[in-house]
């Protein structure tokens, strides 16, 4: 019966994501560029072509020289770089051994911190399987109870190899800059070997680098990976952590199981056992350039593999990829062919980017090759215009605050090329967010603004609209299914914050894309523009003009004039979605989704009436027909005998309006339900905000029988330990983890940890965007309580949804 009823709702079609790459590029000006160049011929101005080209070469070296010694190309040197590490990637050694304090260890033996006896009780297991180095990444400086104190001592002096202890420094006060350093109780002291924990990201917030060692109170600290790995190196000094070493290859083992002697014997002897956090809850993670965001334990792993596997690569600065470049430079001067040049051209920055590939993997250096390449780009730049002798009228084309063209350049550009369309780039509170920073900040913001725009390549090079506002011209050949990946990528770029200093910028971009058609280019150019601004306005990624978009507000004058007709006449309706509890193997509800056909507009999607009904301040009326409809089909369910309770959705501000929640509290007590048949689903943003208004409203709708569930969970800020003290029942695990699970173990390990934590904290848990029997599989295993998606069922209207039910229900009696 419970295969039969979930089976009548699968959906046989496959969802096919469309992925889309960003295609790199620069700010130098690409061909078309020349179209708005103003050529000012002099005889005195007039060079030979072999002058000409030795003038381009300096002027490229020049360039390379000033990037190397300027240092501001970061961002594209380690991007190129992560891009050598993947061809390189290379599994640990398997000598060094993670013991995770992982989810369930801290489940097992329930409280944190843990006594110092459970540190000794492993030690001891550790020890009578043989370990040769246990190392342990735990604070040890401030002293517990006298008695576990001493157990930990004398497991300590009792361990028969080496113990490795972690001490760390830090400020003494807010305001100092003294450095106090933490040492293990004195206890511990004289029985196990002092390492230094101390790691520290980079500016970015990336972490890559890693100490010997430090000195506090001139005693040399070596760090805890020359320890494991026991390689010395000069304490003071760096080396870079091994990117391509892939963390996924440490062997790691829970703590619980090695206490619980659940370890197979063999498996660790002559091993060095790193003790570290891996748990979400313990909150101890660093960014990395390719692994994503990792527990602290890997990076003192992957520090120590780097150092025993000897892949220490010592930085050689630019100049070795800066005398390849002059070295090819050279022959392409006595070239004849521009083809020929051409050619060389492009085998010289493959060679570069060769040359450090080269280097890195066989550890004899890492070379920065980005001031090269930029020299070899500005060389070619110069060939390709080899013979024009014309002066840029900058006054007129140039913004002089970003150094990009304007848009008066980019009119000439679109004037010239009668297929070009305009993709327009705007950023949210823009003039707001500069309005509070001085004038250094605002120049480091506009720095790391333009940083990250020269990874754009949109066919054209970038032109400064007005302060913030930013525009490319695209090629009358790319389909806009090529514009919108492009566009999507580099929205990409803006999720991190920029960093100024110490504090952090986060810039929302929004895009307006315009193709030409039969517009004439100053009304591509606005267009592009007004479709960035109404992005921003409706909280949208980009909007796209055409015929559609230009009538975007009489389409949304008409269906805000149509709703209240549109509700009497029914063309508004339910669909319902299955809900699958998976323990107990049946269907036990479903989530109302809003449906409505106009009768001229034909389908509205949701997507576009929600939130034009919440700018609007109309969603009241529509969630009360939600509400009523639920309502009075959960009653003709209940009397026909099908136990259903059913999900709708509430807009967040509606929460805070008192008129609306005490209709919706009268009509919940009136309905008379079962207790937790209606389900309130709220996102997490606006569980996030925890405002004292929404909290006392839904803590009165839960009073009245409402269960409350915080809807795409995952995709806001908020952690579920900040949760615990909202209202909630249960949290909707967001379909764009679930979805991608089968195939990525990290969305693995994100669902299975949210789901045994949210069980913790005493909430149910719902995932949505269950596409096929293996992600269900997975839920199954991790102990999901229900499944929401294609594979259970599509949305569907009420008469469908119970007929599938009843027809499952016949199928499965005759089948008995």
């Amino acid at each position: 019966m419970c295969s039969a009823i979930r089976a009548s709702f699968a959906d046989p079609h496959p969802i096919q994501p469309l992925l889309a790459v960003l295609p790199y590029g620069s700010r130098f000006p690409c061909t078309e560029d020349k179209l708005i160049m103003v050529a000012t011929k002099s005889a005195s101005l007039e060079l030979s072509e072999s002058w000409l080209r030795v003038t381009v070469l300096g002027i490229a070296l020049i360039i390379g020289a000033f990037l190397a010694l300027q240092g501001g190309t970061s961002l594209l040197e380690e991007s190129m770089r992560n891009v050598r590490d993947g061809f390189r990637t290379a599994p640990a050694s398997g000598e060094i051994i993670v013991a995770e304090i992982d989810a369930r260890s801290l489940r097992t033996f329930q409280s944190w911190p843990w006594p110092r006896s459970l540190h000794a009780q492993l030690l001891d297991r550790l020890d009578a399987a043989a370990v040769t180095n246990v190392t342990f990444d735990v604070d040890f400086s401030s002293p517990s109870n006298t008695k576990d104190d001493n157990r930990m001592a004398s497991a300590l002096a009792a361990f028969g190899g080496t113990v490795v202890l972690p001490t760390f420094q830090q400020a003494s006060a807010t305001d100092s800059n003294e450095k106090l350093e933490n040492l293990p109780v004195k206890a511990f002291q004289g029985k196990a070997f002092l390492g230094s924990v101390n790691v520290l990201p980079d500016p970015d917030g990336m972490m890559r680098h890693y100490s010997y060692g430090v000195v506090t109170g001139n005693v040399p600290r070596p760090s805890l990976a020359a320890l494991m790995a026991a390689k010395p190196g000069r304490v003071g000094s760096e080396f870079r952590i091994d990117d391509a070493i892939d963390p996924l290859t440490i062997p790691r083992v829970s703590v619980a199981d090695v206490i619980n002697g659940k370890i197979a014997r063999g498996e660790l002897a002559g091993k060095t056992v790193l003790v570290g956090a891996t748990a979400i809850e313990m909150g101890d993670r660093y960014a990395t350039p390719r692994h994503g965001v990792i527990p602290g334990v890997f990076i003192q792993a992957l520090g120590a593999e780097t150092l025993l596997q000897d892949r220490i690569n010592v930085p050689l600065g630019p100049w070795p990829a800066i005398a390849l470049f002059l070295l090819m430079s050279l022959i392409i001067m006595k070239s004849k062919t521009s083809t020929y040049r051409s050619g060389i051209l492009a085998a010289t920055a493959i060679a570069i980017f060769a040359l450090a590939f080269v280097l890195e993997a066989n550890f004899l250096g890492s070379p920065e090759i980005v001031p090269a390449l930029a020299a070899c780009l500005a060389f070619g730049a110069g060939i390709i215009l080899d013979g024009v002798n014309a002066r840029i009228r900058q006054s007129q084309i140039i913004d002089a605050q970003t150094g990009l063209m304007n848009s008066r350049a980019l009119e000439t550009v679109l004037a010239r090329d009668r297929a070009a369309g305009v993709i327009v780039l705007s950023f949210r509170n823009f003039q707001e967010t500069v309005s509070v920073l001085d004038s250094t900040g605002q120049a480091q913001l506009l720095d790391g603004l333009l940083e990250r725009l020269q990874l754009a390549s949109f066919g054209s090079a970038a032109h400064a609209l007005q302060p913030g506002v930013f525009a490319w011209s695209t090629h009358g050949s790319a389909s806009l299914t090529e514009t919108l990946g492009q566009v999507e990528a580099l929205g990409a770029l803006f999720v991190s914050p920029v960093r100024l200093g110490s504090r952090a910028i986060l810039l929302t971009p929004a895009f307006g894309i315009a193709e030409r058609q039969a517009l004439s280019s100053a009304r591509v150019l606005s267009a592009a523009a007004l479709r960035a601004k109404g992005a921003l306005e409706n909280g949208q990624r980009w909007s796209v003009h055409s015929e559609a978009a230009a009538n975007a507000s009489d389409r949304a004058i008409q269906l805000l004039a149509d709703l209240e007709t549109a509700l009497a006449d029914g063309q508004v309706w339910l669909a319902y979605q299955p809900k699958w509890a998976i323990d107990e193997q049946r269907l036990f509800g479903a989530e109302a989704l809003i449906r409505w056909r106009h009768p001229l507009l034909g389908p509205i999607a949701p997507d576009e009436l929600i939130p034009l009904l919440e700018k609007e301040g109309r969603m009241s009326q529509l969630t009360e027909m939600v509400l009523d409809q639920a309502i009075a089909d959960m009653k003709t369910w209940a009397s026909d005998g099908h136990d259903l309770g059913v999900a709708i959705n509430i807009s967040a501000p509606l929460l805070c309006d008192e008129p609306f929640v005490q209709m919706m509290l009268a009509r919940v007590q009136d309905a008379k339900l079962p207790s937790g048949y209606l389900t309130l689903e709220v996102t997490e943003s606006a569980a996030i905000t925890n405002s004292e208004q929404v909290v006392k409203a839904l803590e009165a709708l839960q009073g009245v029988g409402a269960r409350v569930s915080i809807d795409d969970y995952g995709t806001g800020q908020s952690t579920l330990t900040y949760l615990k003290s909202f209202p909630a029942n249960e949290i909707k695990i967001d379909k764009s983890f679930i979805s991608r699970m089968v195939d990525s173990p990290g969305d693995q390990v994100l669902v299975r940890s949210t789901i045994a934590m949210a069980h913790d904290l005493g909430f149910k848990v719902v995932a949505e965007g269950v596409e096929d029997a293996a992600c269900l599989a997975k839920l199954v295993e991790f102990g999901c309580d229900v499944a929401q998606g294609w594979h259970i069922g599509k949305p569907v209207p009420k008469a469908e949804f119970i007929a599938r039910i009843e027809e499952a229900l016949v199928s499965s009696r005759q089948a008995a």
